[in-house]
């Protein structure tokens, strides 16, 4: 009942015992803190959010994250989400799999960024203007930077072959001008700075907002209504806030 393979270089061990994914996942999650270690492709970006923070921190954060996810408060989302499902249904001729795309990237930006992309009615993103419209520019170019074969940056070929000189090199190239680490790390800190942008929009909106704290039904608003409130001992920082809203 246990099945071993690898994650690119990351070896993996699949556990299909029930119970004992039960004790794991459920009786013993919060015991179980540092799950994971950071690729050596991976930005502080994803390095500040749930999935790869540790400790303390990814307490405080999992129990801010917690509540967001609950079944009363996601059945809340469906009429944000309608309005997407509906312009995808009245399509017609389209290649699916393409306008499905854009419909989900609709519904997180909706539901994550609390800002309408504008995807699926073809059209300019209806709110944040530049820094939305630099956001899913430099959104799709981090997805080609990922990449774990020989199209990808030298740092990461030179980790197929030897692991150990992958780090070393990635800190290195990413100083060099013209490198694709280079251009990795020059896009993570673009990307940063458009995320700040977008939240900084989303605080000056719930400022100016009559709604009460906790009636807020995207993500960052909702993290930033927990925050200001102290709730669960929470001590997040910006790139946390950051990062969390990239990951959900």
């Amino acid at each position: 009942d246990r099945c071993r393979f690898h994650m690119g270089r990351q070896p993996l061990v699949i556990v299909a015992n029930a119970e004992l994914c039960k004790e794991v996942g459920i009786k013993k999650f919060k015991d179980i803190r540092n799950r994971s270690t950071p690729p050596p492709t991976v930005g502080s970006l994803h390095q500040d959010a749930l999935f790869l923070t540790r400790d303390s921190t990814w307490s405080s954060m999992r129990n801010t994250v917690v509540p967001l996810y609950q079944p009363a408060r996601l059945a809340g989302l469906v009429p944000t989400m309608q309005p997407y499902v509906d312009a995808l249904v009245d399509q017609d001729c389209v290649p699916f799999c393409q306008l499905s795309l854009r419909m989900a990237i609709d519904i997180i930006g909706r539901t994550a960024f609390g800002i309408d992309f504008g995807l699926c009615k073809k059209v300019a993103a209806a709110d944040g203007g530049e820094d939305v419209r630099g956001f899913l520019e430099e959104y799709k170019r981090s997805m080609e930077f990922i990449k774990m074969d020989l199209s990808s940056s030298l740092s990461t070929i030179l980790g197929l072959f030897l692991p150990c000189v992958q780090t070393p090199c990635k800190r290195l190239l990413r100083r060099v001008p013209g490198t694709a680490d280079y251009k990795m790390e020059e896009n993570e800190r673009l990307l940063c700075r458009r995320i700040d942008a977008i939240i900084a929009g989303r605080r000056r909106d719930r400022e100016n907002s009559a709604s009460p704290p906790g009636a807020a039904l995207d993500f960052i608003a909702a993290l930033l209504d927990a925050r200001e409130s102290g709730a669960r001992g929470l001590a997040l920082e910006d790139r946390h806030v950051r990062a969390l809203a990239y990951e959900h």
